[in-house]
């Protein structure tokens, strides 16, 4: 599966965006930068799959949230990336729905760093307290 989409409602619904949540569902981070939504989307897509059942283990905490927004097809893919397990969930995914599977430690050590993981990258709106910050090129 090739993942280049996400969900409506998003504030950068009017192009394609990745989003990430924290654990309280606060917005920490925002791109409209195609080469950083290329790099958790082929990520997401190059996993290895051999693990994938569709079951979570109980008592999952979610670490974060990521919510990638395809604007051509208004589709918005949720991914969680959990604190205490590299087993992740995509939800909303055209015709497949749902899956579950198992992330490297190498990928999930990404997933799990969002600021470190696209570090270095464009254009970052980052959300602090609820109070907007834009910085161009910043390094998290």
């Amino acid at each position: 599966m090739a993942l280049s989409a996400c969900s409506a409602g998003t504030p950068a619904s009017k192009k394609d965006s990745v989003t990430v949540y924290d654990a309280h569902n606060r917005q920490i981070l925002t791109t409209t930068s195609q080469s950083k939504i290329k790099r958790v989307t082929n990520l997401t897509s190059q996993s290895d799959r051999s693990t994938v059942n569709g079951q979570l283990p109980t008592g999952l905490r979610v670490k974060y949230r990521y919510l990638l927004h395809q604007r051509a097809h208004d589709v918005n893919i949720n991914l969680y990336v959990y604190a205490n397990s590299r087993n992740v969930k995509m939800t909303q995914i055209p015709i497949l729905h749902t899956i579950v599977y198992q992330l490297s430690k190498q990928d999930y050590k990404k997933l799990s760093q969002p600021e470190a993981y696209l570090k270095g990258f464009c254009w970052w709106t980052m959300i602090e307290d609820n109070k907007k910050l834009t910085t161009a090129n910043r390094q998290l």
